[in-house]
């Protein structure tokens, strides 16, 4: 495990593209173009500052540039149409902040332009190369074992407090006390135990238990500490003056985020933490560590040399700087029309938190400072730049700042946030409104780690348009505004209280920067809003993805305590992995979040939405999970439109080829979108017209399937499957058939393809080919088992990595997982084993299988014991239910991080089932573990689990056929293996598949006789009589005549006894009969084998079956589970089946179906001949523990004659279940 390649950014960087399909439809484009400047200076890698800035006599840098800009204003003024600055591809290394001044600014129509040069992308630089290393030989105190002869050393400037340190453009791991980011298991310090000092003048003590060593740590302040103080933010202050024998420190940090002087908050996380940048800390390949006083780094390389590697430690804070006048002035003179376009800026730092400077709002605890800083700003653009590997914010716009453009721009890999929008504290001051930012990708944030970043955030800033934004994989919010609570500015001056945040010197002036002189001392919580100046903010057709992925109590829409009026419209929340900790809602309106209107937004995602405030206007924000929310698809399609139609994304992001991928949000050639009926489609699909999408082949994919509705003279046509372009490479041919009015799924094979590519689908032969309404991918294998799965061949994951010998998957932490798809089986396997590798130290961790997703069905349990080392391999087993058929595998890891070095998977001991062609096993109520069944040589052998046969509802294993009438089962029982005194098997008679149907049985049992058993009513308790002994073999008789049931037995199964016992129950007239076993324990199955069976009836049932997927019109439903069911049955939905012949009548109504518990009470109503039509029948649906577990439910019909239309009609809510078939009978 601690051998791995540190890709994990690379590795982030590729899944980036799993979720979103982004299509660039133009090149890109910019909201102004000034081709036209008839003034053009050029800056290039091989210029000279004394050249006169031509195109072949370039200026060196950036500031030549500007002063020459300056000059020719001092001297002739701004030309018509302003200045453009072309930036020539390479890499600019600046030694200083670039500066811009009010005497740089242009004008509306003239402004000044810095742009990267067509074609070529420049990279703005505030790093320095780190050269000449060498491996370090000679003893160095604090050298951990594990690094001991793996560690590098390398000069850096003396002095340097060096916070991030890159390897070819990745960020590596800074040297920690604990390897992992799960906060809640770091140390933690106890109130109220002597651990915690005062706050004062010279910092805050914390004192260590005796567990923890503080030897050879250093005390200079390069060390640092990331304390969790409350569950919704973190600070990084900094360690000096260690005492390993006192076992004490002192903290220092202009952080102010600290409730109370000498405790860390008890809101259920306070306290945690975990040291960094220290060399007893270095302790596996990829981390780093400083001594700034000696003026060195040292490095473990995860290939144990330095050959081909560029590394990079950041030096400037800012890049770029933009400052006009300020207060004292008046805000008299701005910069302004001024534009960054096309650069690519990268390595900038942040500052030690003891060195912050006062006077900045630090309200979000976090380095407020920005690789591009906006101070007294007006009218300028930011559009179409990359800012990657930033220390603090992306883009920082404080005090002044109205009616800037932040259009378009990347920015990624950043110590805190994306854009922040900071004014004045609250008071009178209002100069911080009307920017846009639009259409930016900011992703992977709070990597410093400031954890309670936001990808933009808000504070004393008003009438903003937050606009087409996709954000994602971020640690709290997506977007965050904040205010200031009207009781803590009346209680300013009283010292008594506590106001906002302090520092560990006990100030808290920066926390809110009140403006006390103009504040009142009575404000109210609706008066108070005038001095805030965050109202009608517009936060609007933003994409948020993976939010809340480190910290507790926010949401991916947060606000608390701001303005009011903020319209929080037509958002789409989507987070892969559910919510799981504290106060995590998805849109969340923390207290006197006021007067807002919420509409339209949609959420893919666990949870709630939370609304704290009040008059606030809730419209049409649908919440679904695990299931895509209805409307999901028609908003990404409406807002990838719009956002096209400006210019697009920075990126251009692939869909999963595995997902349903709808046509119609396709890029389209001559077709065109019906949106008049129940589904949208692509129609008008002639000859040689196409539709593209760019798509995500993962590891490879070979198969294509289409849901496509094809007329009988189009049945020759066929669509061209082909890659990048209408006439690139040819991967699968669709050979289109007839499909009447009906829409069908076709399918083809596809050349096994990889990785991303333009998916073009060319229609052929015809005109008017075909409608065609999705279409998605088929992974590139099914697991036939009992085939071993190698770990690394995962279809999907979660956190983990492949090792660098690209066999095995390590980094198995709490939380992640593995995906296999489609693994087959067959009749089902009761075992499972795993080869790893477990250091004996995290012994203890589980990993636990499930079915179809992270949080479907658990099939069973592997707890990971210790082998030796992460490179020693054993095989370790555990027991799995005998789950059958085609599913996807999820191995989830819980319980800490380093569950171990995982090398393969195999699942063994299956489950044979050659039952007689007439019989079927059922598991009835959902045993834990699932039944089995096997027929050899006349004799049945069933295995089956359950909690009982008995009370209100039933878990057990079921053999079983349909009778009708008067009916009678004969058996010998031979054998009951003894799992608890009241194991049950035997004869039974059953109405229906339900777990709480009314039934009789006659069963034997290995402690308490002979017995008969009935429940009356559905849903009933259960009645019995003890038939008294028996023993094995033993002959049993149950007969069946109207709605009387008689139990007899024999020895021999000639010579019965008399009736030994009867009930009466009503039951249809056709029933289910058969064998049942139940072990009368969840955890473990008993196994009975029975003989001589024989079940008769006096008629033959009549059934009607209807598979489920075989309708022939539909509203709103979608196919799953391979084609083979129907799901997404919302209320108002429909299927539809034509000409059925209901003969003389049927009086009851089966369906197999999987329900979600939390979905359950939804109903079906069975009509005739339309959606409205005669009701004949209505099935209340039942959980049946998850949307992949299948189970029987009925209910009574009346006697619907002849041949219908037969429709099923969903109502009372959304997630019905999914449906195999429909059984009338």
């Amino acid at each position: 495990m601690f051998n791995k390649r540190y890709n994990k950014r690379k590795f982030i960087v590729m899944w980036v593209i799993i979720f979103i399909c982004i299509i660039c439809t133009s090149p890109i484009t910019e909201e102004k173009a000034y081709a036209d400047s008839q003034t053009i200076y050029y800056v290039s890698t091989d210029g000279d500052d004394s050249n006169a800035g031509t195109i072949s006599h370039p200026f060196a840098t950036l500031d030549r540039a500007r002063d020459a800009i300056r000059e020719l204003k001092h001297t002739s003024g701004i030309p018509a149409g302003g200045v453009t600055v072309y930036i020539r591809e390479g890499e600019y290394i600046l030694t200083d902040t670039f500066t811009l001044t009010p005497d740089d600014s242009g004008e509306v129509d003239a402004p000044i332009i810095y742009r990267s040069y067509p074609g070529e992308e420049p990279i703005i630089s505030g790093g320095i190369n780190v050269g000449e290393w060498t491996r370090v030989t000679e003893n160095i105190g604090g050298i951990t074992p594990e690094a001991n002869g793996n560690l590098w050393v390398a000069d850096i400037p003396q002095g340097e407090r060096v916070h991030y340190f890159y390897i070819n453009g990745i960020m590596q791991q800074v040297a920690r006390q604990y390897n992992h980011d799960v906060w809640r298991s770091w140390y933690k310090f106890r109130n109220n135990s002597g651990e915690i000092g005062t706050i004062g003048p010279n910092g805050q003590w914390l004192k260590y238990r005796d567990e923890v060593s503080l030897e050879n740590l250093p005390s200079n302040g390069d060390m640092e500490m990331l304390l969790i103080n409350v569950v919704f933010w973190n600070s990084i202050s900094v360690i000096k003056d260690v005492d390993p024998i006192t076992k004490t420190v002192w903290r220092h940090s202009k952080n102010p985020n600290n409730f109370a002087k000498d405790t860390f908050d008890n809101y259920e996380g306070g306290g945690y933490s975990n040291l960094i940048n220290a060399l007893p800390f270095l302790d596996r390949p990829g981390e780093w560590c400083v001594n700034s006083t000696q003026g060195k780094i040292y490095y473990w390389p995860y290939d144990e040399n330095m050959d081909n590697k560029n590394a990079v430690i950041p030096v400037l804070n800012e890049l770029i700087r933009l400052e006009g006048d300020g207060e004292a002035n008046n805000w008299q003179d701005q910069v302004h029309d001024i534009e960054f376009r096309g650069l690519t800026l990268m390595y900038s730092d942040r500052l030690h938190e003891d060195e912050w400077s006062a006077g900045s709002i630090k309200r979000n605890s976090e380095d407020p400072g920005g690789a591009v800083y906006l101070q007294g700003v007006r009218d300028c653009v930011i559009e179409g730049n990359k800012l990657l590997n930033i220390g603090a914010y992306g883009i920082a716009m404080t005090q002044y700042n109205q009616n800037n453009r932040i259009l378009r721009n990347e920015l990624g890999f950043l110590g805190c946030g994306g854009i922040e929008l900071y004014g004045y504290g609250p008071g009178n001051v209002d100069v911080n409104k009307n920017n846009i930012i639009e259409r930016n990708y900011i992703h992977h944030i709070g990597l410093a780690p400031y954890s309670h970043s936001a990808a933009i955030t808000i504070y004393g800033s008003n009438n903003n348009t937050i606009k087409y934004n996709y954000i994602r994989n971020v640690p709290y919010a997506g977007i965050s505004i904040v205010g200031v609570p009207n009781n803590e500015i009346n209680d300013r001056n009283d010292n008594t209280k506590t106001i906002g945040g302090y520092d560990t010197y006990w100030d808290n002036t920066d926390f809110y920067q009140l403006r006390d002189s103009e504040l009142p001392d009575d404000l109210t919580e609706h008066s108070v809003k005038a001095y805030l100046h965050s109202e009608n903010n517009v936060v609007e057709k933003n994409i948020v993805r993976d939010y809340m992925m480190k910290l507790n109590d926010g949401g991916a829409l947060y606000s608390w305590h701001c303005g009011d009026g903020t319209k929080w419209k037509g958002n789409i929340l989507y987070r892969i992995n559910p919510l799981s900790g504290l106060y995590m809602y998805n849109i969340y309106l923390d207290s006197s979040s006021n007067y807002c209107t919420l509409s339209n937004n949609i959420t893919w995602c666990n949870n709630t939405h939370l609304d704290k405030g009040i008059s606030n206007t809730w419209i049409n924000n649908p919440i679904s999970y695990p299931n895509k929310p209805q409307g999901y698809d028609e908003l990404l399609n409406v807002i990838t439109n719009e956002v096209n139609s400006l210019g697009g994304w920075p990126e251009s992001l692939a869909e999963n080829g595995l997902y349903t991928i709808e046509a119609e949000n396709s890029v389209l050639k001559d077709t065109s979108v019906n949106t008049s009926g129940s589904i949208k489609y692509v129609e008008g699909c002639d000859n040689d017209d196409w539709i593209m999408r760019k798509v995500d082949f993962g590891t490879g994919m070979e198969g294509f399937e289409a849901n496509v509705c094809v007329e009988q003279q189009n049945e020759e046509a066929y669509i061209e499957i082909r890659l990048d372009s209408p006439n690139g490479n040819l991967i699968g041919t669709l050979n289109l058939t007839s499909t009447g009015e009906a829409f069908n799924i076709q399918s083809c094979a596809i050349s096994n393809i990889s990785g991303i590519h333009d998916i073009y689908m060319v229609f052929k032969g015809a005109n008017d080919i075909c409608k065609l309404d999705w279409f998605r991918l088929i992974k590139n294998y099914t697991y036939e088992l009992p085939e071993i799965i190698q770990a690394e061949d995962f279809s999907n994951m979660n956190g983990v990595e492949i090792q660098p010998e690209g066999t095995t998957v390590g980094w198995c932490d709490d939380g992640d997982w593995l995906c296999y798809n489609r693994v087959n089986f067959g009749n089902g396997y009761n075992g499972f084993t795993a080869r790893v590798g477990v250091d004996n130290e995290y012994a203890g961790r589980v990993a636990k299988i499930r079915l179809d997703s992270p949080t479907g069905r658990l099939i069973g349990t592997l707890n990971l014991q210790g082998t030796g080392g992460w490179e020693v391999f054993e095989e370790q087993s555990t027991i799995v239910s005998g789950v059958r058929g085609l599913h996807d595998v999820y191995i989830v890891f819980e319980g800490g991080i380093g569950a171990g070095n995982f090398d393969w998977f195999e699942f063994s001991n299956p489950i044979s089932s050659t039952l007689p062609v007439d019989l079927e096993l059922l598991d009835i109520g959902i045993p834990l573990i699932t039944g089995s069944a096997s027929y050899d040589n006349q004799e049945l052998s069933v295995t089956g689990a359950g909690s009982d046969i008995w009370g209100s509802s039933d878990q057990f294993a079921y053999v079983n056929k349909l009778v009708k009438g008067n009916s009678e089962i004969i058996a010998r029982v031979t054998s009951l293996v003894d799992t608890d005194e009241w194991a049950k098997a035997g004869l039974m008679f059953r109405e229906s598949g339900d777990s709480d149907s009314n039934f009789v049985d006659l069963i034997v049992t290995p402690s308490n006789g002979l017995e008969l058993q009935w429940r009356t009513n559905k849903g009933g308790n259960c009645n019995n009589i003890n038939l008294g002994s028996y023993t094995f073999p033993v002959y049993l008789k149950l007969i069946k005549s109207g709605n009387t049931f008689s139990a007899y037995k024999s020895v021999d199964g000639i010579n019965w006894s008399s009736s030994l016992g009867s009930c009466s129950v009503d039951m249809n007239s056709t029933v289910k009969a058969g064998i049942c076993v139940s072990s009368h324990n969840p955890y473990q199955g008993t196994t009975a084998k029975v003989d001589n069976i024989d079940i008769t009836s006096q008629e033959i049932p009549t059934l009607l079956d209807i598979q489920a997927e075989g309708y022939n019109s539909m509203n709103g439903v979608e196919l799953s589970n391979e084609g083979t069911s129907v799901g997404w049955c919302d209320t108002g939905d429909w299927l539809c089946y034509e000409n059925i012949d209901l003969g003389g009548g049927f009086s009851a109504f089966t369906t197999r179906a999987a329900v979600d518990n939390s979905y359950a009470g939804r109903k079906v109503e069975i009509r005739l001949d339309g959606i409205t039509g005669t009701i004949i029948g209505t099935l209340t649906m039942k959980a049946t523990g998850g949307w992949d577990m299948f189970q029987e439910q009925s209910t009574d019909i009346s006697d619907g004659s002849g041949i219908h239309d037969v429709y099923i009609v969903f109502k009372d809510g959304d997630g019905a279940g999914n449906f195999d078939w429909f059984r009338f009978q």
